[in-house]
């Protein structure tokens, strides 16, 4: 029967399309709450010093800020 090996293949497929990423860092909260509203937590990134930061047109850091202007740092 050679179905067997086929459906393997097509379920080992299908479960690499649905993986989520491991490397990929949890925002915290916090942070989420920062971001302006036009950006997505996917495009921030953490400094070795523990803040946050996003990024303007390609180019340009912006610290990320809490509502009373303070670098969001975790």
């Amino acid at each position: 029967m050679r179905s067997a090996p086929v459906a393997c293949l097509a379920a080992a497929a299908l479960a690499a399309c649905t993986a989520q990423p491991q490397d990929a860092p949890a925002v915290p909260a916090e942070v989420v709450a920062a971001l302006p509203d036009d950006l997505s937590p996917r495009e921030v990134g953490q400094n070795p010093d523990g803040c946050w930061y996003y990024v303007v047109g390609g180019d340009a850091v912006v610290p990320l800020n809490d509502a009373d202007g303070a670098p969001v740092c975790t």
